[in-house]
């Protein structure tokens, strides 16, 4: 069902709120956020896990930036008023399975596809700098904080700024060392990026990044077929 329209039928113990609502502008947005906060039957037992973007560094008063900040602080102020657990994680550049190309932060999900298809990929500045996580590391995370009640905000990233060019040598070396097909464009980044401050990662180890990049592809090369579905219909 849709939880902003229809309460849910069950209990739950925990929410994680991974919506990216694309009417955060419009006039009813604290509305819909409210009525689904009620939806979802938020009690003093209940823990809300708000998924956000690093994006709140960098780009804050994009479009995108605007609406992640009125999420955090609608559901900061909601939960503090009504005393819920809740913990906000802004995510840095994910990759992994399950990616659509040519999404929004689906830069590893572009180079594979690419590759795969034989299509060249622009890229408009190789030294830009970004933290990647894999996908497969967020869910430790989660556990950790459901199991620990962890509340607050925090970022989920790696530490490490990668450039660009950086990550494209990785996928290289994962697949034999055969060459991507780059176009460079050369054109300087003017957005200033930066690490994630994680705090928990001496409490959760992540997937080396050549061990990550490897089930990204082999994930991406078991699935061509059905991936250009999904890119035929962007």
């Amino acid at each position: 069902g849709n939880p902003y329209k229809n309460p849910l039928k069950h209990k739950a113990d925990v929410i994680i709120h991974l919506i990216d609502n694309k009417e955060c502008l419009a006039a009813d947005f604290l509305s819909e956020e409210k009525q689904l906060a009620e939806n979802i039957a938020l009690d003093s037992q209940s823990h809300l896990i708000l998924f956000s973007s690093a994006v709140l560094y960098a780009n804050p008063d994009s479009e995108y930036g605007v609406r992640k900040k009125r999420l955090e602080k609608f559901y900061t102020e909601y939960c503090e008023e009504h005393s819920f657990f809740l913990t906000i994680v802004r995510l840095f550049n994910t990759f992994g399975a399950f990616q659509i190309p040519y999404r929004q932060g689906s830069l590893v999900a572009n180079l594979i596809y690419n590759h795969l298809m034989s299509i060249p990929t622009e890229i408009q500045d190789l030294s830009a700098k970004r933290d990647f996580l894999y996908a497969g590391d967020i869910p430790k995370f989660i556990e950790f904080f459901i199991k620990e009640k962890v509340t607050g905000t925090y970022d989920l990233g790696s530490g490490e700024l990668t450039t660009l060019g950086e990550i494209i040598t990785k996928l290289q070396e994962q697949i034999g060392g055969e060459s991507l097909d780059i176009i460079n464009k050369d054109i300087p980044e003017t957005l200033t990026m930066q690490s994630a401050n994680n705090p928990f990662l001496d409490r959760i180890a992540l997937t080396p990044i050549s061990e990550a990049l490897q089930e990204t592809i082999n994930f991406f090369s078991s699935n061509r077929a059905i991936l250009q579905t999904y890119v035929a219909k962007k």
